[in-house]
């Protein structure tokens, strides 16, 4: 089995803020390599372009792929889906295949079960928050890989090369685990965010949607933009089993919090005061074991993935 060299050309499948943050990086990290990109939006497409973030784009998917060793997918878990269905038949052997999205276990398994053993999928879900298009939004930050255990080495090694030529930490996890500390840290939370902006959005008889729209800020609007995108890509039982478990511990903390409330209001103070101190130690933990300080997470390093893939 032969995997390409990733430093010939890659393509870039979503210009948006992740995606044109992607290319920007790769250019500066392989300047003789050539970068194609993708976007639905033509004018996406362009600015893309222009900003320097692809060497040319190409209005047609198939076309865009061609002749790349490294196809690269920032978009959301579906349309992550619906890229790959459209690819199936058309990746050369050899080609390596990897992903941006918050979600990990459904795109593991549609990559298991429907490409062939040439193609190879490494699910990728970089951590650093990107806003706006930046060469070094990903320097420092940790990049989560989920290789499904019969991934081929060569291509676990060429992405995690990719991970660390952008500057990032790569961590590797296994689909489900990945997936249930997403849904525990951040979907659960967010969903809750969306709920409650979408109860306010219906309540018009106690204010109007103008008022909603400057009051709530944009970082809830984002927060619940995530939750809502993380349920949709909720697409089989093993999905929601995930989700589920981290909503269910989601309510069962707030239902503790509400009792103890109930019983005596005045804790609140004390209640506000725990909650920051133990967000205080997780900030104290990761600045101790933070990729800065060249320390390994205990998912990172090669060790780590040759474990994960059965190997020695």
């Amino acid at each position: 089995m032969t995997v390409p060299d990733h430093s010939r050309r890659v393509t870039i499948v979503g210009l948006g803020a992740t995606g044109q943050s992607l290319g920007l990086a790769l250019r500066q990290a392989m300047p003789d390599g050539e970068i194609v990109g993708h976007d639905r939006d033509p004018d996406v497409a362009r600015a893309a372009t222009k900003a320097g973030a692809v060497s040319r784009a190409h209005w047609n998917l198939i076309s865009a792929c061609e002749h790349s060793a490294l196809v690269l997918l920032a978009l959301p878990t579906r349309e992550c889906l619906a890229t790959l269905e459209a690819l199936q038949s058309e990746l050369p052997p050899g080609t390596i295949v990897t992903d941006t999205a918050p979600l990990k276990l459904p795109l593991a398994r549609w990559a298991a079960a429907h490409l062939s053993g040439d193609v190879h999928f490494v699910g990728g879900h970089p951590l650093a928050p990107v806003t706006k298009p930046d060469a070094r939004a990903f320097v420092g930050s940790t990049y989560c890989l989920t290789p499904n255990p019969d991934t081929a080495p060569e291509a676990v090694e060429s992405i995690s090369r990719v991970v660390e030529a952008i500057g990032a930490q790569p961590a590797f996890l296994d689909p489900v685990e990945h997936d249930g500390l997403i849904w525990e840290l951040e979907g659960a939370g967010a969903l809750a965010v969306a709920l409650s902006l979408a109860g306010l959005a219906e309540a018009s008889g106690r204010l109007d949607a103008g008022w909603l729209a400057q009051a709530a800020s944009a970082d809830a609007l984002a927060l619940a933009s995530r939750g809502e995108d993380l349920l949709a890509g909720v697409g089989s039982e093993a999905d929601w089993h995930t989700a589920r478990a981290a909503l269910v511990q989601l309510r069962g903390a707030v239902d503790a919090l509400l009792r103890r409330l109930d019983d005596d209001p005045s804790l609140a103070a004390e209640v506000a005061d725990s909650l920051r101190e133990g967000r205080a130690q997780s900030l104290r933990d990761r600045r101790e074991t933070g990729t800065a300080a060249g320390k390994e997470t205990p998912s990172t390093g090669q060790a780590s993935w040759r474990r994960l893939l059965g190997m020695r």
